[in-house]
């Protein structure tokens, strides 16, 4: 299948959905990722367990929701306005193989947290706990790459390539802003895995500022 043209670029759909639909759907993306960092802390100095467990799961679970959300409402809202043909069958398998390890991600994290805290476990038991949230996580990735080898359309691919470039530098140079403060106890220490977190945040203003993107 032909790949789209820069002037079919330009005539996007997404840009025929205008600032009425994009301001507001900046906001709510602005909005959900904000609310995270602040429930987590909120959580952490004002709650006792088992209450933070489970105020900060119940989090996690909607702020995954609400990303998913965000994300295919562009699409959505095209498609109900006529402007876009139905999902495209790589993005739809995509959905699903993403969406699923997400939300066992955050049953796997929650589980492990509340084991380690209530068993204190060792050895092998401690390394298969604390490595439990991570294959989920690893399922997610083997999604992103399935759909790039799955969708046909070059151009398609070529403009997820390049989102997918511009959150990584762009959640590199944060990690490097932050492992300076972090090394010089500016800030609290940050663990390694939050690099995935931080460059799925990061993808937020990316495909806001690139709204002609296809999906």
């Amino acid at each position: 299948m032909p790949g789209l043209t820069d002037d079919d670029a330009q005539n996007h759909p997404y840009r025929s959905l205008g600032l009425r639909f994009w301001l507001p759907w900046g906001g709510a993306m602005a909005l959900a990722i904000a609310s995270f960092p602040a429930l987590v802390y909120a959580a952490q100095h004002d709650l006792e367990q088992p209450w933070r467990i489970i105020v900060m799961g119940a989090g996690t679970i909607a702020f995954t929701l609400a990303l998913i959300g965000l994300n295919l409402l562009p699409h959505r809202t095209a498609q109900r306005r006529g402007l876009m043909d139905p999902m495209r069958p790589a993005m739809r398998r995509y959905q699903w193989r993403f969406m699923t390890p997400m939300l066992l991600y955050v049953v796997a994290l929650l589980a492990a947290t509340y084991y380690w805290k209530s068993a204190q476990p060792a050895g092998l038991i401690a390394m298969a706990v604390a490595l439990a949230p991570a294959i989920p996580l690893l399922f997610a990735l083997r999604a992103m790459f399935l759909l790039l080898r799955e969708e046909t359309d070059e151009y398609l691919r070529g403009r997820m390539l390049e989102s997918w470039m511009i959150a990584a530098l762009l959640a590199m140079s944060i990690c490097m802003v932050l492992g300076f403060l972090d090394q010089f106890r500016i800030i609290p220490h940050i663990p390694l895995w939050a690099v995935l977190p931080i460059w799925a945040v990061c993808m937020g203003p990316v495909q806001l500022l690139r709204k002609d993107r296809c999906v």
